[in-house]
């Protein structure tokens, strides 16, 4: 929330609301890629030490947002 915002609406990091995707096509593959590497380039750390399923529900989750 401090980085994408409360609803994903984007704050330091991009919205995650929208149909734009930085990294990747927005598919469950790249999102799950982005949440367990990061993109350090652009601040966003890597979170994988969250373990496989809690970076699959958060990547879920995030795809969700752009269907709302």
């Amino acid at each position: 929330a401090s980085c994408h915002g409360a609803a994903g609406e984007g704050l330091i990091g991009p919205s995650l609301v929208d149909d734009e995707w930085n990294n990747g096509t927005g598919s469950l593959e790249d999102v799950v890629s982005v949440v367990t590497n990061g993109v350090p380039a652009a601040g966003m750390p890597p979170w994988g030490h969250m373990g496989q399923q809690k970076v699959l529900q958060v990547s879920t989750y995030v795809i969700s947002l752009t269907e709302q």
